[in-house]
């Protein structure tokens, strides 16, 4: 059996990736990141004529679609802080292009330069603040906050994020956090002041128990008002948490969608001020829109897509966009006229846009007891009390001939959300004949925060059985027989790739899975700082449920996976460290096929590593399918 396709891998494996735009303080230039071939190098754009030219001879730190605070311009817009590959803080003159180092040591994040043009705020390893002066770079940065101070009435932060100004330079703003929570369980605003002797940093708004999140600090540069992300609501929308005039704080605009992604990485910016309104990247069941909060009229969508990295000036914006038919791309929005216009973008070499897939979105609903009774091999620790579940997931069709098999996507996190995205592996895998199902299991981001904590205390358990309840859904749905039925994930998915292959052998014919996590115990043992405490909430503090731990690792039952299995792992993963993943590998035995990738990470950098996974990939399916000619 052989189908033709016209979508290669070099095709998907080239092209560049484009990073959150800054605008200019002028508002007539913006400056973006642009990835390609395993390197991100610094672009300044004109708005008026559309060239781009490189800003910095240096590589930049790469960062996730919509997520920042690795480049900022000066006030005068005469140079551009940024943070390079080494994760240095480092500044370059825009005319000459001439770089100097301002600080060394690494895991710098979240610049903020000083109102006066004076020098920047930044971060340091999620745990300090720091200030360097640009008018005397021989002293040291100066301490502005750190983790060690304890806030009245509230615990110690372990992490600090996204400072910010406020428009006259007296106060300093940010997000932080405690473990066990992460960012999106419980995290609060703080403010402090900038001059004066004895000053502590106050919350000023946040939970002391976790009840809600508060992130992305903003500030109205003409009001001086300061607005802030929070789910209080169980939703994810602006707040005015501290007016220039009185009052407590209250939403913006209350309405039942989320606006942000949880913040797995920092210099997330879905929201911006503007003196028309506060601009909004809304999420809308994995679509989404660039919407402007308006009192009178509600939400007033300016354009379709999933938005990202929002940065404004008056009435002049710019933000990522992309879509299941926009390859990724730079785009220009102005408030007044609600006119929306793209500058930049990835080169689409591997997309015919006339002929990409639009995905459906479709609800499959089961009842878990029935299903359970009806379908597993293998019982778990543990089940979720809820018996009628009601789950939201996207179907894409190849065109042009009948599915020849069906996937099952599976997003990471687990609290994340594969959004309709360009996503050149899609296009790779329907142009190859597949049909494509992307399920929100319980635990997934985008649709309020009940429903992102339903896997709190399941992971492993409901994450599983959702993933094998859509694959149950596609072979009805798509007359799919289960030997034509597959299942991927990476990270925290890839265990879940597992748990299916285990517990329903019967609904699937084999899984693909890259640096999975296998063994958690070990994962929280050797994991960054960042996420030890996250299974604190997915499972159950330690020591209390460490059987838990051990009877949901797919380590302690790797002998019992027969299913044929494909594992891709980087050697320099510090997220999911390569040993664990060749403990696991080698317990499996025969039916797992491995690949190492050396000098690669926690997903892979470089396009010969993306070439050659996607056609491992094909191979590996195409087998199973009896395909031998590919």
């Amino acid at each position: 059996m052989k189908r033709s396709v016209a979508l290669s891998a070099d095709a998907v494996a080239v092209g560049r990736t484009l990073s959150s735009p800054q605008l200019s303080p002028d508002a007539k230039r913006v400056c973006y990141g642009s990835s390609e071939s395993g390197r991100t190098i610094l672009l300044v754009n004109s708005l008026e004529d559309g060239i781009e030219r490189a800003a910095a001879p240096v590589t930049l730190r790469s960062g996730y679609f919509g997520f920042g605070g690795r480049y900022r311009w000066s006030p005068d817009g005469t140079m551009i802080y940024l943070v390079d590959h080494s994760g240095d803080l480092v500044v370059v003159d825009i005319e000459s292009g001439c770089l100097r180092s301002l600080f060394r040591g690494g895991a710098v994040s979240d610049l903020e330069p000083s109102p006066d043009g004076d020098g920047v705020l930044f971060v340091v390893d999620q745990s300090v603040i720091l200030y360097k002066s640009c008018m005397s770079p021989d002293d040291p940065p100066v301490l502005m906050a750190d983790i060690s101070t304890e806030r009245a009435d509230f615990r110690a932060p372990d992490f600090l994020a996204s400072p910010r100004y406020s428009p006259d330079g007296q106060w300093i703003a940010w997000a932080e956090w405690s473990h066990p929570d992460m960012p999106w369980d419980g995290s609060r605003i703080v403010l402090l002041r900038t001059h004066g002797s004895g000053l502590k940093p106050e919350v000023i708004f946040g939970s002391p128990v976790g009840e809600f999140s508060a992130t992305q600090p903003r500030y109205d540069p003409d009001s001086g008002d300061l607005y802030a992300l929070t789910d209080r609501t169980g939703f994810t929308i602006p707040w005015l948490v501290k007016s220039s005039g009185s009052g407590e704080p209250k939403p913006v605009l209350e309405f039942e969608l989320d606006c942000a992604e949880p913040d797995f990485s920092p210099g997330q910016s879905s929201y911006c001020v503007t003196p028309n309104g506060l601009v909004v990247a809304v999420n809308r069941a994995g679509f989404g829109t660039l919407s402007r909060i308006d009192q009178e009229n509600g939400l007033v969508d300016l354009k379709r897509g999933v938005f990202g990295g929002l940065d404004s000036l008056g009435g002049v914006g710019v933000a990522l966009r992309s879509g299941a038919r926009t390859p990724t791309q730079i785009v220009t929005f102005e408030t007044s006229t609600e006119r929306v216009k793209a500058l930049a973008a990835g080169p689409p070499l591997w997309i015919a846009t006339d002929t990409s897939v639009e995905p459906e979105v479709v609800s499959i609903r089961f009842d878990q007891r029935e299903f359970l009774a009806e379908t597993m091999a293998v019982p778990f620790d543990s089940l979720p009390d809820n018996t009628d579940v009601e789950l939201s997931a996207r179907l894409y069709v190849p065109t042009g001939a009948e599915a020849i098999g069906v996937i099952c996507w599976l997003h990471g996190g687990p609290t994340g959300q594969t959004r309709v995205t360009s996503n050149p592996r899609f296009e790779f895998f329907l142009d190859r004949g597949y049909a494509i199902v992307v399920p929100d299991y319980r635990g997934s981001s985008g649709s309020g925060r009940s429903k992102l904590r339903a896997i709190y205390g399941h992971f492993g358990v409901s994450d599983v059985i959702d993933s094998a309840a859509t694959l149950r859904w596609a072979h009805r749905h798509l007359a799919m027989d289960p030997v034509a039925s597959f299942i991927l994930g990476t990270s925290s998915a890839g265990g879940t790739v597992m748990g299916v292959l285990r517990h329903f052998p019967g609904l699937v014919g084999g899984g693909v899975a890259a640096y999975p996590v296998t063994d958690i115990l070990g994962l929280v043992r050797s994991t960054w700082r960042f996420e030890e405490r996250y299974f604190d909430d997915l499972i159950g503090p330690l020591p209390e449920f460490e059987d838990r731990y051990l009877s949901r690792s797919p380590m302690s039952w790797a002998r019992e996976i027969d299913k044929p299995l494909l594992v891709f792992q980087g050697l320099e993963d510090e997220v999911v460290p390569a040993a664990l993943t060749d403990a696991f590998v080698a317990q499996v035995g025969d039916s797992c096929e491995y690949v190492r990738y050396p000098g690669q990470g926690h997903g892979w950098s470089g396009g010969w590593f993306v070439k050659d996974e996607l056609e491992r990939i094909e191979s590996f399916l195409g087998g199973l399918l009896g395909i031998t000619d590919q």
